[in-house]
C-alpha cells in the first residue's frame, strides 16, 4: 500500500511537470528515505556453549551438519557431536576403540555417505565413519 502511494506521487509530479527542486527534494525526503525495513528480526536468541556445558574446548574452528542432524564441531582438541542437548567427543567415547586422532581440527565437511571428513592441524585428512567408529587417517 505504501509503495503504491509512493508511486502515485512520483507519478503525478511528473505528469503535471512540477520541475520544482523544493517537490522533488520533499518528495524523496518524506516517502522514499524512511521507508520502513521488514526484513529485520529484533528478537533473536542466542545459546552459547563452552567446556561447562560439555565442549572439549571453548574455540570452535568449524562446524557442520550430518545428514542425521547431528552438529559436529571442531575445536583444538577434537571433534565434537552435538545432538541438540549434549556434547559429545573423543574423549567419551563417539570414536569408539580407535581413538588414535589427531586433535586440532581446522576444516570439517559430511561426505556423501555420511561420514565426517577433517582436516587437522597436526596432520592428516580424517574420516570418521559412524557406523563402525572407527577413524582413517588419509594423508
Amino acid at each position: 500500500m505504501y509503495l503504491y502511494f509512493t508511486i502515485y506521487i512520483y507519478r503525478y509530479l511528473i505528469a503535471h511537470r512540477i520541475r520544482s527542486n523544493f517537490l522533488y527534494f520533499f518528495f524523496i525526503s518524506v516517502f522514499i528515505i524512511p521507508t520502513p525495513a521488514n526484513a529485520q528480526y529484533p528478537n533473536i536468541q542466542f545459546d552459547y556453549f563452552n567446556t561447562s556445558n560439555g565442549l572439549s574446548q571453548n574455540t570452535g574452528c568449524t562446524i557442520t551438519q550430518d545428514l542425521d542432524g547431528f552438529i559436529w564441531i571442531g575445536t583444538q582438541d577434537g571433534m565434537n557431536r552435538f545432538d541438540g542437548r549434549t556434547f559429545s567427543n573423543g574423549n567419551n567415547g563417539i570414536y569408539g576403540s580407535n581413538t588414535n586422532h589427531q586433535n586440532h581440527i581446522l576444516h570439517a565437511f559430511v561426505d556423501r555417505q555420511n561420514r565426517i571428513c577433517s582436516s587437522s592441524y597436526g596432520g592428516g585428512f580424517l574420516i570418521f565413519d559412524k557406523t563402525t567408529h572407527k577413524i582413517s587417517i588419509l594423508i
